[in-house]
């Protein structure tokens, strides 16, 4: 598989720069998510503070240092929270780790994410440092992942049409572009359900992505899994809304096939 105290009050003349800025909030351009007019966002629980879910986007990273390391960061609209991979921790300078045991579970109410512990962690973006306690998790995709939490709390416009990401604080602004490599970016869709394949059948199934929301994902299937259990599975260009995508598999043998829950797909 190829490939998210509010500084509210900062002034900005936008006028230049209408149309090439997008919303975040509602995907559209012309204005940034602050002065977005629209709040069709839904609040879903996530077994912490309510989240508000994005309408699919394409997966922003940019590589800044994390903790004086250069890192580079997923930006995901549709994680309330901001998480870090224990390996990163391994590498870097850090606080004092909080060792907290439990499960996230994010807003598609089916994937959970182990959680072991959080620390406070410093990203630089241009001359701005900035500051945000991260989850910390073994079971993550990439390195690290910028939530709301960072985004609300830095007033970050994410600018598709340019490649920009512009943060605020109450008295400067900085901007940084993003990474141009995201075909490269590699990470797993698992079954949410134990699927049952009756013979000379297909059917479409439901599958789990560790990252929120994105458009036009190259998708290619686990081939160990079609070898061992002689099914089908295209290659696809799919599109991942609410942790959540569909294929299709097909069973051309004349037996039932059973594929456990949160087998890797592709």
């Amino acid at each position: 598989m190829y490939n998210q105290p509010h500084a509210s009050t900062y002034q900005k003349n936008y006028s230049s720069e209408k149309s090439e800025i997008y919303c975040y909030n509602c995907g559209q351009p012309g204005h940034i998510a602050r002065y977005c007019q629209q709040h069709t966002a839904t609040e879903v629980p996530d077994g912490g503070p309510s989240e508000t879910i994005i309408n699919p986007s394409p997966l922003s990273f940019i590589t800044v240092p994390v903790n004086g390391i250069q890192l580079q960061c997923l930006l995901d609209t549709g994680a309330s929270n901001t998480f870090i991979h224990t390996s990163t921790l391994s590498k870097i300078r850090h606080n004092k780790i909080n060792r907290i045991k439990g499960k996230y579970t994010l807003a598609d109410g089916n994937t959970t994410v182990d959680i072991v512990g959080e620390v406070e962690i410093y990203i630089q973006i241009g001359n701005i440092e900035t500051r945000i306690t991260a989850l910390i998790s073994k079971s993550l995709s990439t390195l690290c992942i910028l939530g709301q939490d960072w985004i609300r709390k830095y007033a970050v416009d994410i600018c598709q049409s340019t490649k920009l990401i512009v943060i605020h604080t109450l008295r400067s602004s900085a901007t940084i572009r993003m990474d141009n490599n995201m075909d490269k970016h590699n990470f797993d869709l698992k079954l949410i359900n134990t699927v049952i394949l009756q013979p000379q059948h297909e059917t479409i199934v439901r599958l789990k992505s560790p990252i929120s929301s994105s458009g036009n994902v190259v998708f290619h299937p686990n081939r160990n899994l079609q070898y061992t259990k002689l099914i089908a599975i295209p290659n696809a260009l799919l599109s991942i809304n609410n942790y959540e995508t569909y294929v299709t598999i097909a069973n051309p043998t004349n037996k039932i096939c059973r594929i456990p829950i949160h087998t890797n797909i592709g």
